[in-house]
């Protein structure tokens, strides 16, 4: 171990390289980020989770069996999957902070017109596909 020649630095475990400390101003600004993202990812995945809480009350009221809700939940992962590489394309070349806010609104706006609106199996579906899109993006 080489000593610390009254620099403030980081543990010395990684194979001799010295670290510098981060101020507190760099780790509070990157754990906003990290607190951010994180809400807008849980924000985006949302609606088929939503779907899944209220599945019984759409049966119910919809007439909406177990294979519809499969399907809303098949369309909206098959949509993520297929919008996911056009999506991060997308981010790497805007500016990803606005895409991401932008997809949560885009995502939240698909809960609301589900739960607001939704009358038939179709418009579950096509609400939680463009919710999927917006999925692909977080």
């Amino acid at each position: 171990m080489t000593p610390d020649n009254g620099r403030s630095t980081a543990s010395n475990r990684s194979g001799g390289i010295r670290w510098p400390r981060q101020t507190a101003s760099k780790e509070s600004a990157a754990n906003r980020v990290i607190a951010s993202m994180s809400l807008v990812s849980a924000a985006c995945v949302l609606p088929s989770f939503l779907l899944g809480a209220m599945a019984v009350q759409m049966h119910r009221d919809l007439g909406i069996n177990a294979s519809g809700i499969g399907l809303a939940f098949a369309g909206f992962f098959a949509t993520a999957a297929v919008a996911s590489a056009p999506g991060g394309r997308l981010a790497d070349r805007t500016d990803p902070d606005l895409v991401a806010v932008l997809a949560a609104i885009v995502s939240g706006s698909m809960s609301l017109v589900i739960a607001g609106f939704a009358e038939s199996l179709p418009m579950i579906v096509g609400c939680l596909a463009v919710a999927g899109a917006a999925n692909a993006v977080c």
